[in-house]
């Protein structure tokens, strides 16, 4: 699956602004952006040199723990509160991601981690805007080029992420050899064959675009 993604991701208050950090993504990058933010689902999101050193210059001297191998992980919460403070910040805002092997996902304030407030002034409040919607971490999808592959999987299952980057098209299925990564090669000049639709795989983790 390559190199462990950075902790932090960079959050945004709307999905234009999560494209002007990323100019350069893909056609199915964009797609798959397009039709599933604001939402449970972030993507790590390989640069290419110019737009990593405008990154970098935007997040100053935060760009060495947020940029991790020329990827830049970026989300955009469904969350009305959130999104409001997100527009009123005119910096770059990084918050730590879901949870880690040591540090299951928190889907409830009163599950916060006991020290996590505990003898820590700088934090003065906490808001309680309840529990998740769906109790499970947000899906964490990492796009390199015309590739995805979902790292994460989480409230949106690659089921749900195939069909938002591709409703389409001449389907060759490369099948696993390890049964985990399953590779499918999509025809983009099929838009809408409905028999090719119809053969998508429901199962498989690493998808690319010829």
């Amino acid at each position: 699956m390559g190199a462990a993604p950075s902790p932090w991701v960079l959050h945004v208050s709307v999905p234009e602004e999560l494209l002007q950090w990323v100019p350069h993504l893909s056609a199915v990058g964009r797609r798959l952006v397009s039709k599933s933010v604001p939402g449970p689902v972030a993507y790590e999101i390989k640069l290419d040199s110019h737009t990593e050193n405008e990154a970098r210059q935007r997040l100053g001297n935060a760009a060495d723990e947020t940029i991790h191998n020329g990827f830049l992980t970026l989300r955009c919460p469904e969350f009305t509160p959130t999104q409001e403070v997100l527009s009123a910040v005119k910096a770059p805002v990084a918050i730590i991601g879901a949870g880690t092997p040591t540090q299951p996902g928190v889907f409830d304030l009163q599950d916060l981690p006991a020290n996590l407030l505990a003898n820590n002034t700088a934090i003065a409040a906490a808001m309680d805007g309840g529990p998740t919607r769906y109790r499970r971490s947000s899906t964490l999808v990492r796009i390199e080029g015309g590739n995805y592959t979902i790292l994460r999987p989480g409230v949106i299952d690659e089921r749900i992420l195939h069909r938002l980057a591709h409703e389409l098209a001449q389907i060759g299925v490369s099948r696993p050899t390890d049964g985990m990564v399953e590779s499918v090669s999509l025809d983009l000049t099929r838009l809408g064959d409905r028999e090719a639709r119809n053969r998508l795989p429901i199962a498989g983790q690493h998808f690319h675009t010829d």
